[in-house]
């Protein structure tokens, strides 16, 4: 099995080129295109992979892991997010939220349509948590109630996320 590549988002336009002397250290953000040594990032790759195994104790084990790396890990978790094993998904909704990194706000928003109750409620809180707001997402909800929620998150995510003003994100 080939283990996943983290998905990079593109820097904003007006976002200066990141240089080894003007990136931030790899706490403070997770969206940008971060250095890391390449025993680092194996040990990301291997544990995104053991959170994908059937074994739960492999899975446990990557989750506690990847949670104590912090947000380092976040890009990695993108593609497994959509892992057709629901117990891979609930795993990354638990890091994301138990992480509580703004980066990983875009990963939550998506998971608000999962089709597993729990990867729903796990990304909802997470979004509440990291957020500090509510904008009505009930998961055991109708699927159109569900997706008129996550269009508000989107919506709000687009008016927020900007690199001038976080909103209620920065913290």
């Amino acid at each position: 099995m080939k283990i996943p590549e983290p998905e990079e988002e593109a820097a904003p336009p007006t976002a200066p080129p990141q240089t080894e002397e003007t990136e931030p250290p790899a706490k403070e953000t997770a969206s940008a295109p971060m250095m890391m040594s390449p025993e680092l990032k194996q040990e990301i790759q291997e544990n995104i992979l053991d959170l994908t195994r059937w074994r739960s104790r492999n899975r446990v084990n990557a989750e506690r892991r990847l949670a104590s790396l912090g947000p380092v890990v976040i890009p990695f978790l993108a593609q497994v997010s959509r892992d057709p094993f629901e117990l891979t998904r609930r795993a990354v909704a638990r890091i994301i939220r138990d992480i509580g990194h703004p980066s990983a706000i875009p990963i939550a928003i998506d998971l608000l349509m999962d089709e597993d109750n729990f990867v729903r409620e796990t990304a909802a809180e997470a979004l509440r948590s990291i957020t500090g707001i509510d904008l009505g997402y009930q998961p055991y909800a109708s699927h159109e109630s569900r997706y008129q929620a996550q269009q508000r998150w989107r919506q709000w995510w687009e008016e927020y996320s900007t690199p001038n003003d976080r909103g209620p994100v920065a913290r």
